[in-house]
């Protein structure tokens, strides 16, 4: 988990590859794009915990990539064994990074604008009291690269 363009949907994807057949990569975009964003976020996330549910309910391990978190509809995971990594870097950083996302998918200006503003909510989002509470492990994306962080993650899952 962590804010918008810090690294999440590439360690998630490289993790997956990693770990082997029975992890499992479960995406809030993903699923973003098959409901619409009309449905609103807490909707997609409640979608996200249903499909992990049962993939965990069919053994399978699962990668969740998310920018959005309730806490409050994490409570149905209580039997799952949950490792949380926050990808964080700089604000400056992930701007930088937006910045550069925008140009490569021709963002106009104002969902250039909605998605810089986006960037910023969800970096403070993800640095609050609750996210902090669940004592994630940090993976500072400016700092390492995506293979050194695929490492430190499988080191905090511990396979």
């Amino acid at each position: 988990m962590g804010p918008s363009c810090s690294g999440k949907s590439t360690l998630a994807e490289a993790l997956v590859k990693q770990l082997g057949n029975s992890w499992v990569l479960v995406s809030f975009d993903t699923l973003e794009d098959q409901l619409g964003r009309a449905v609103g976020a807490e909707a997609i996330f409640i979608s996200m915990i249903n499909e992990i549910n049962m993939l965990l309910r069919n053994a399978k391990n699962v990668v969740v990539d998310t920018n959005t978190f309730y806490l409050s509809h994490c409570s149905s995971l209580s039997s799952a064994c949950i490792n949380y990594i926050l990808m964080a870097t700089s604000l400056e950083v992930l701007f930088e990074r937006d910045a550069i996302r925008a140009k490569r998918l021709c963002r106009a200006p104002k969902r250039a604008l909605w998605a810089r503003e986006f960037v910023e909510k969800s970096f403070h989002r993800f640095h609050s009291d609750e996210i902090m509470a669940l004592k994630p492990h940090i993976i500072d994306t400016s700092r390492v690269s995506p293979d050194e962080a695929v490492v430190q993650a499988v080191t905090v899952i511990g396979k």
